[in-house]
């Protein structure tokens, strides 16, 4: 019987030294740091994607040349914007999938920061700091915007930008997405 015991111990005691690699880290916590690299790459290719979109044109066309607005324009009037979108609908002034293109992309653009914060920054988990990443982020991008020209600063964007950050945030919440990428990144291969 003791025999049978210390054979046991032995081959866990096996078991664990296979699984530590040199530095000490197991493979599963390789894996979880592979996972977790892999999402962070994919973060910083979403704030690129980001940056292009709603700086790179503007970027470009400075660089290339082209004569620059005499000056800058903002809207400071809440739902100014939206309103002309509404009005413009309903009157057939702009073309719907202008308007759908404006509204909806504005209010889809931040969505992807929700699982991207809840996974790589374990602050995010609490709703003002998530709360005043996203806004700060949006507020730098829309005033970018307005000083390099070529676009406008609309605080419309931000009201719509944030909106649907905060409502993406809220189902990630819901279904638990953070608890999920982390179960995820503990599953053995």
């Amino acid at each position: 019987m003791m025999k049978r015991k210390e054979r046991k111990e032995s081959l866990e005691s096996k078991d664990l030294t296979i699984k530590k690699e040199k530095d000490g880290v197991t493979k599963e916590q390789q894996r979880q740091r592979r996972i977790t690299r892999a999402i962070g790459l994919l973060f910083v290719l979403y704030l690129l994607f980001l940056f292009y979109i709603l700086l790179g044109n503007a970027i470009v066309m400075h660089i290339e040349g082209a004569p620059g607005p005499t000056s800058y324009q903002a809207n400071l009037t809440p739902f100014k914007s939206i309103q002309y979108y509404l009005k413009a609908w309903n009157s057939g002034a702009l073309d719907k999938g202008t308007i759908v293109y404006n509204l909806l992309g504005n209010f889809i653009l931040l969505m992807p920061m929700a699982p991207f914060l809840l996974f790589l920054f374990k602050a995010q988990k609490h709703f003002p700091v998530y709360f005043v990443t996203v806004l700060v982020l949006d507020v730098y991008f829309e005033v970018s915007q307005m000083f390099i020209g070529f676009r406008n600063c609309d605080i419309d964007d931000v009201i719509l930008n944030v909106s649907g950050a905060i409502l993406f945030y809220i189902w990630c919440r819901v279904v638990h997405i953070d608890e999920w990428f982390e179960e995820f990144c503990r599953k053995k291969q």
